[in-house]
Parts: C-alpha cells; structure tokens; sequence
C-alpha cells in the first residue's frame, strides 16, 4: 500500500503545473518581446528613412539628367547667340511637369534665354502658402555649358519642384508601410491566439492525466 502511494505521489510530482511560469520564464519572456519591439521600432525608423532619401536621390538624378542634357543642347545655338532657337530648348524642357522653369546665361551671368513660364516663377515669393497645385520646395540645378575647346560659354539653370516630383512614390511607400504594419498586427494577434490555445492544451492535458493517476 505505501508502494503505492509513493509511486502515485512521485508521477504526481513530476507532471509540471502548467497555469503559471516561474520569476525567471517571465524575465525571460519580457526581455524577449522588449528586444523585438526594440528592433521593429529601428527597422521600422530606418527603414523609412533610407525610402525618402531613395525618392530625393532619384529626384534629384532626374533633375540633374535634365540638366546635363540642356547644357548639352544649349552649346550650338549660345555660340551662335541663336535667342529663338534657345527659348524653344528653354520651352521644351520647361513641358516637363515638374520643371518650374529653365533659363540660359552667358558666361558673365547675364539672361540668354528663358521659358514662358519664368516670370511667374519671378514672383512665386510672393504667393501665398495656400496656392494649390504648387509646392514652394523647389531646388535650383546648375550646369555649365562648355565649348568644343573646353571653355566656359555660359551655364544652363533648371528650378525643379523635388518634393512635387516624389509625392505619388512617397504616397505609395506609406500604402506599403501600412500595409507591412498590418501585417505586423495580424501576425502578433495569431502568435497571441496560438499561444493561448497551446496553454490551454497543456492545461487540459494535466487535469486529465491527473485524474487518471488519482482514479
């Protein structure tokens, strides 16, 4: 009879209570999520910032390429001092949607040539905040023009709205971020739920082999 009693209290000794965790588990399980929220949070921070910088770098490439490729085309007709035929290059450049205006000057900074649209970006100072449509963040590009014999003739200048150029990527990248935020969210709340239904299978399985050692 003792035999047995002892031999029923060892295996109800070694069945492991599974409705609580000890100081240490719990130490270990909060050190865990703290450094997973921890690193979200820098993945999420550096992530969105190495987005924006790629938008401004693409950009400004964009503008920079436009640029190149005015001076470029500005070298024949400012040797030339062909006015007509640099107001056209100012105009065709100034078509893009992003490029607030184009101008031409000679090697001593005196006006060539420039778009139709120049004097309106004249008195954009003086516009006010609220104007919809356009963006006061905009970013001068300088270019020189170099002649056949590697001299200066003058220098091509473009103003390109940068910050109108990226709004749809940058609107796109946010739809992204949420979209990954909600994943995020999805996936914790299945953790959360498995987790539960494991505890609650532990648990069942101890009331049960409980009562087939006291039975």
């Amino acid at each position: 009879m003792l035999s047995v009693t002892y031999t029923v209290t060892m295996k109800n000794n070694q069945l492991k209570i599974p409705f609580s965790a000890t100081y240490r588990q719990r130490v270990v399980r909060l050190s865990l999520a703290t450094a997973c929220f921890v690193l979200l949070s820098w993945v999420a921070m550096n992530s969105s910032f190495q987005s924006h910088q790629l938008l401004y770098d693409s950009a400004n490439s964009t503008a920079i390429s436009l640029t190149k490729f005015m001076a470029l085309n500005a070298k024949t007709p400012l040797q030339e001092k062909n006015k007509p035929e640099l107001n056209a290059l100012c105009n065709h450049i100034a078509e893009d949607e992003y490029v607030l205006a184009a101008t031409i000057y000679d090697q001593q900074g005196i006006q060539i040539a420039a778009s139709d649209n120049w004097q309106s970006h004249h008195t954009f100072g003086l516009l006010p905040d609220s104007t919809p449509g356009i963006s006061k963040l905009k970013t001068p590009f300088v270019e020189p023009v170099i002649s056949d014999n590697e001299r200066p003739i003058g220098f091509v200048s473009i103003t390109y709205l940068t910050q109108a150029s990226i709004a749809t990527s940058h609107s796109n990248f946010h739809d992204l971020g949420r979209q990954v935020l909600l994943m995020l969210v999805i996936t914790c709340i299945f953790t959360w739920q498995l987790g539960r239904g494991l505890k609650l299978w532990q648990i069942n399985r101890y009331i049960k082999k409980s009562s087939e050692q006291e039975s």
